[in-house]
């Protein structure tokens, strides 16, 4: 993860400072020192470009430094702006062995920073997933399997077609935190996903083995059967315990369409 931070922050970084340096008129100040204008006029589709291709760049590269804060790190961006300058120039101030080591120590210490985030984020997760399914399995017609999964029968399929971890499915659905906050819906997407019943987090692969064609069931997956202690991207944190609407629409027994789900 930091190996990627550090990459995100020094490609962008060097990208929009080569865009920015192609625009401006005859480069860096004369005093050396990094001026930006308040207003940039282009004179060629080159120099538009290049401008447009930086911004993009400055863009990702302002998540990164997000990334950066969010574990904690306090970011100097007069000091990122100005190591593309003083190299440009020729003057950097610290030896290629020195900022090697620089960043072997800075990624350690973002591996440990990162660590104990996600840590931190999965004992929260912890304290509130008890207190939501003590919640949940008092609703009226909560079923618990062996494995900690508990579904809520919401419309009946047709008892007769059943899928098998080899086959493939199709299905609507929405999927949010415990807390409501929805990370991904097919419904609004306007069209089913098509993918196996073995390919998808435990919850789901168990869940839909329980199901027939036509059903419905809202599902409420411990973390243990979803992502568990490392979470999924920016949108399910550490030990987040998951809650799924899941309709089944169809069973395949060989491959046919696309599509993805959580």
């Amino acid at each position: 993860m930091s190996r990627m931070i550090i990459a995100g922050v020094g490609l962008a970084v060097v990208i929009a400072g080569a865009g920015y340096y192609a625009v401006k008129n005859g480069g860096m100040a004369a005093s050396g020192e990094v001026s930006m204008p308040s207003k940039v006029e282009f004179k060629t589709d080159a120099e538009r470009a290049l401008y447009g291709f930086a911004s993009r760049q400055g863009m990702q590269v302002k998540s990164s430094l997000k990334q950066l804060t969010d574990l904690g790190v306090e970011v100097n961006e007069e000091l990122l702006i100005k190591g593309f300058h003083d190299g440009l120039k020729d003057q950097v101030a610290l030896t290629e062995e020195e900022q090697m080591a620089a960043m072997q120590a800075f990624s350690a210490d973002l591996e440990t920073r990162a660590e104990a985030k996600k840590n931190e984020m999965a004992a929260a997760s912890k304290g509130k997933n008890e207190a939501f399914f003590a919640e949940f399995d008092a609703r009226e017609g909560v079923k618990k399997t062996d494995s900690g999964l508990r579904y809520i029968v919401q419309q009946e399929g047709d008892g007769k077609t059943y899928p098998k971890p080899d086959d493939r499915v199709v299905v609507h659905y929405r999927g949010t935190l415990i807390d409501g906050t929805q990370f991904d819906s097919s419904y609004d997407r306007g069209q089913p996903a098509t993918f196996g019943v073995g390919q998808v987090i435990k919850g789901w692969t168990e869940a839909l083995q329980l199901m027939s064609k036509g059903a419905k069931y809202k599902l409420a997956i411990p973390s243990d059967l979803a992502y568990g202690e490392g979470g999924a991207g920016d949108t399910i944190p550490p030990g987040a315990a998951l809650i799924f609407e899941v309709e089944l629409l169809d069973v395949q027994q060989h491959s046919e369409g696309d599509g993805h789900a959580h």
